[in-house]
């Protein structure tokens, strides 16, 4: 019977054929497993904000989905005048294609902030909304600051648990913002 020799300082063992073939057989298919499960080897659809730089992988379920555009406003509450708007953003809503008004599903809201409006929300300089918590980060890049907003899915609407997947797996994608047409 032939032996293959491994030899470590610290180690030293011996493996008959089969248990190498065993071995590597094994390695291959966690390495298969893992390729399978990968999202880039999945169908998936792809919503891109190349203007800021974010991008997010979808099931294929969520192809034909719908944006909706809006704006965060960060409040400040002066003692004078009462609560004043002192910083805005962008804020789109990614909709599943199945959302309906009489049967609505959770989206996905993203707020789109500058470092330094993200930062002087951090420093409790102003809020947004009236949830005692902050927005949760879920990217960056050079210019932005990409955030949920604060208790987004506590009305549990249908699909609040694949919202939650998406947004925890890896389907996030931050890269540098891309300049319009006409500034390049």
């Amino acid at each position: 019977m032939q032996y293959h020799c491994f030899r470590n300082p610290k180690i030293a063992f011996r493996l008959v054929p089969f248990q190498v073939i065993r071995i590597l057989v094994m390695m291959l298919s966690g390495i298969l497993v893992l390729i399978s499960g990968c999202s880039l080897f999945q169908n998936r659809v792809l919503f891109q904000y190349p203007e800021t730089g974010f991008a997010i992988r979808l099931p294929e379920s969520w192809r034909g989905y719908q944006i909706e555009s809006a704006y965060w406003e960060g409040i400040k509450n002066e003692p004078d005048t009462g609560d004043v708007v002192v910083a805005s953003g962008p804020m789109i809503t990614i909709h599943h294609p199945d959302s309906k008004p009489e049967n609505p599903r959770q989206g996905i809201p993203i707020m789109v902030l500058t470092i330094p409006q993200w930062d002087a929300m951090q420093d409790r300089e102003w809020h947004i909304g009236a949830a005692p918590v902050l927005p949760m980060e879920i990217g960056r890049n050079s210019q932005y600051v990409f955030a949920l907003p604060a208790r987004y899915n506590y009305a549990f609407l249908e699909g609040w648990e694949e919202v939650e997947e998406i947004i925890l797996g890896q389907s996030i994608i931050i890269s540098e913002p891309e300049l319009p047409q006409d500034q390049e």
